[in-house]
């Protein structure tokens, strides 16, 4: 094994994980271990997880320390070490896989830059501008859509330029275009986070970690029968990811009555889901 914060690499000896392995895929492990004397060897729960990555665990972690964020490795090794609970509780979305579009991992980049003054005109050349109050918005085109979702905000009142995007190609063409224009910005995210990730530490910690503080000035107000809609869709696939998850068999029908939407609709949405993580 080897430690992704550390780099140290150890021998360990761990039935459990071996089971785990045969059941599943594993990226990253989160285990309690002791050196016996000739190794290392675990003891308690095995902390086997298919979609998070070290980047994840940095984000969680800054959740969880906000006021003392950014820690050094050692400080953060210490955190960790100290407050394992914490971590332990990330088991409950330890089987959600990584999400993938093509070749492009999905995945939430964003990164902020203070940015005092802005040439919209120049910047009409590559992206799509619109504003709302202080806010401008910037669709990089032929980026703008799925599945990279290439977008900045530019605060003018708080001189802040803010980066975000679905896809790492989608938020290197970001960097790439704004310092086509002298901008200088700084190549790496702030973060880098799986919505597996975001969807666990947001059910952890009772948040809504989706949500960005500039989108909902540019979104289009959805109709009460469409948002009726959109409810019943998540909360059927809330009921049925776990069956798939558990390679069981789901009562198509009886789940689609529960969530209120129609049988054929449920039956495409779990045809598509089961398709999508078999190609995982």
């Amino acid at each position: 094994m080897q430690d992704v914060f550390t780099g140290d690499t150890y021998l360990l000896y761990s039935p459990g994980a071996e089971v785990t392995l045969k059941e599943q895929s594993a990226i990253l492990w989160f285990n309690l271990i002791a050196f016996n004397g000739h190794c290392y060897q675990t003891f308690g729960p095995i902390g086997a997880f298919a979609g998070f990555e070290p980047d994840d665990i940095l984000f969680y972690s800054s959740l969880l320390c906000p006021d003392q964020w950014p820690l050094s490795q050692s400080q953060l090794v210490d955190y960790i070490e100290k407050k394992p609970l914490l971590y332990y509780f990330l088991l409950s979305g330890a089987r959600i896989p990584l999400v993938r579009n093509k070749t492009d991992q999905i995945i939430r980049n964003t990164a902020e830059y203070v940015s005092e003054e802005m040439d919209l005109e120049e910047l009409k050349e590559d992206f799509i501008i619109d504003s709302n109050r202080n806010i401008v918005r910037l669709q990089l085109n032929n980026w703008e859509g799925p599945p990279h979702f290439a977008t900045a905000y530019f605060d003018k009142k708080d001189d802040l330029l803010q980066l975000s995007s679905m896809t790492d190609r989608g938020f290197k063409q970001l960097i790439e275009t704004f310092n086509k224009f002298g901008y200088g910005l700084d190549p790496d995210p702030d973060h880098r986070v799986n919505f597996s990730m975001l969807s666990t530490a947001g059910d952890i910690l009772k948040k809504d970690l989706n949500e960005n503080k500039y989108d909902k000035l540019f979104q289009k107000k959805t109709s009460p029968n469409e948002q009726k809609d959109l409810d019943g869709i998540n909360y059927f696939m809330s009921l049925v990811v776990p069956f798939i998850n558990d390679r069981e068999k789901p009562d198509i029908a009886s789940l689609a009555r529960e969530a209120g939407i129609d049988l054929k609709t449920a039956e495409e949405l779990t045809a598509h889901l089961i398709e999508r993580l078999n190609k995982l």
